[in-house]
């Protein structure tokens, strides 16, 4: 895997750490997945499975805090980490 691959796939999972604005209600991809604390890969999911609206801007999406903000109070809770298991034998 190059350079290039790892870097998408680490974008795709983690979950960005970029500041939100408070002078708009309009978010990037980025800062609507920082917001939800979800990661890139599983926002997207979220518009794919029609569970989230977006608004394209020319060719990029954004998100309403306040559609954000319903998607929360509607019961949407992000993913607890994984739990990391020991398996220690003996």
């Amino acid at each position: 895997m190059n350079d290039e691959s790892r870097n998408q796939e680490s974008k795709l999972t983690r979950v960005p750490s970029v500041p939100i604005p408070s002078d708009t209600p309009w978010l990037t991809s980025e800062q609507a997945a920082c917001y939800l604390q979800v990661s890139l890969g599983q926002l997207y999911n979220l518009v794919s499975q029609r569970r989230l609206s977006t608004y394209k801007a020319t060719s990029r999406h954004r998100f309403h805090k306040k559609d954000l903000d319903e998607f929360i109070q509607a019961g949407f809770r992000p993913a607890a980490p994984p739990v990391l298991v020991s398996s220690r034998h003996g």
